[in-house]
């Protein structure tokens, strides 16, 4: 199950397997479509009814600039995965050359280059004595698909800029981690319940074969994906954690020890080159705390974004608090270490805090963004306590480091709001 978890996101994220289905099911209509209208001999007026010379024009013509057209794409793609990389943060990159319009796009610029091609064979001049002289349907068709692709042009090139629109990007990854907090916490909080403890008897090491980081937890119906001959998982690590082949991953109290149960222990959990937002929600926290320390950053200065940022953490961090942090495995067979919800707080606020101490707007924002989460987590006192020794922490760094007397007057301000 790991592993085809594994190969179905390599496909998927890719620029090549989507856009390959597209491109060959466009091959496909090239060879079918004549065929069929060999045996039918199709002639309605309203289709095309020029020569065999001028169709070949046409399409030849669809064909070259298409192909251009090719270039043009992925020449903007290179240059808004370059641009985001560099100015905003290199592990956005990853979520566009998954975005459906990126893919269907380039895939449909090549697959109608093939039908052109492919169409052009089918027909014949006059002088051929062939009676069959130009396939109608399919060079209407040809002609229809290059409208479509200079409409998909359009749509491509306004999704990019869209897509680069820093806004956009710290919406969609707020979006994605909001999903990722309702997969892997939906129970709201309640007081932490006995987990499930281990059988007696010995237990087997199960290690990672793999380096990088853990993307996902094999999982079906909140259940780990394990062999029939384990009775008990005690699990060692998170999503997110980065292991080294040879680590220890699970401990594992199994009826029958052997290699291939091993592996397919080990398969649950997947390990990959990067870290994958969809079971990791830190991830998400990483994400938009990368963005805003590059825009605290000298070289940019940009403290309208990191507000932007610390709003999204914000609303995450105040959402988490409300979560049951566990993960809720039906089965009753694993024990999953719990992310302590300080880890979340410090994940999101921790570097921001020392990085934008000497700005005092930022460090408001900062206050701002916590003051909400410590109202969300109410019912929750150790919870509530968290927050509110960090927020008085940011506070006192804050001030310490305000560049005027004004600002460590605001500043203190908000820590005797701050302070019970």
């Amino acid at each position: 199950m790991g592993l085809i978890i594994r190969i179905w996101e390599r496909l998927t994220h890719g620029l090549w397997f989507r856009p390959s289905i597209v491109a060959l099911s466009l091959l496909a209509l090239a060879i079918v479509v004549p065929m069929f209208e060999a045996e039918e001999h199709v002639d309605v007026p309203f289709l095309y009814g020029g020569g065999a010379d001028t169709a070949r024009t046409l399409l030849a013509t669809i064909a070259g600039s298409l192909m251009t057209v090719l270039a043009l794409v992925f020449s903007l793609t290179l240059i808004a995965m370059q641009l985001v990389s560099s100015q905003i943060t290199p592990r956005a990159v990853r979520g566009f050359l998954g975005e459906s319009t990126t893919q269907i796009s380039a895939g449909s610029f090549v697959g109608i280059v093939l039908y052109c091609f492919v169409v052009m064979r089918h027909i014949r001049s006059a002088r051929d004595d062939i009676a069959f002289e130009v396939p109608q349907i399919s060079v209407t068709l040809g002609l229809v698909l290059g409208v479509v692709a200079m409409g998909l042009l359009l749509v491509f090139v306004n999704h990019i800029a869209s897509w680069m629109q820093l806004a956009n990007i710290t919406q969609r990854i707020f979006r994605e981690t909001r999903r990722a907090i309702d997969a892997w916490y939906p129970r709201r909080y309640a007081p932490i319940e006995h987990h499930a403890a281990p059988p007696e008897g010995d237990a087997i090491d199960v290690r990672s074969t793999n380096t990088g980081y853990i993307q996902f937890l094999a999982t079906r119906n909140h259940r780990l994906d394990l062999p029939d001959e384990v009775s008990f998982v005690d699990l060692l690590v998170h999503t997110g954690d980065f292991v080294a082949k040879g680590d220890v991953l699970m401990k594992a109290w199994v009826t029958k020890a052997d290699e291939e149960v091993c592996e397919d222990l080990a398969s649950v959990v997947v390990v990959g080159a990067e870290r994958d937002i969809t079971q990791d929600a830190a991830f998400g926290l990483r994400q938009l705390a990368d963005i805003a320390l590059r825009a605290l950053s000298p070289g940019i200065n940009d403290p309208t974004t990191a507000a932007m940022c610390l709003n999204y953490l914000g609303a995450l961090v105040a959402e988490l608090g409300q979560r049951a942090l566990e993960f809720h495995e039906t089965s009753k067979k694993v024990r999953i270490p719990d992310r302590p919800f300080e880890a979340y707080v410090e994940e999101a606020f921790a570097e921001i805090i020392v990085f934008g101490a000497g700005q005092p707007r930022v460090m408001a924002d900062v206050d701002r963004s916590l003051a909400r989460c410590a109202a969300a987590v109410v019912g929750a006192s150790e919870r509530a306590e968290v927050i509110q020794r960090i927020r008085r922490r940011a506070l006192e760094h804050a001030i310490r480091e305000a560049p005027t007397s004004h600002d460590r007057a605001t500043l203190q301000g908000l820590l005797d709001a701050a302070t019970p």
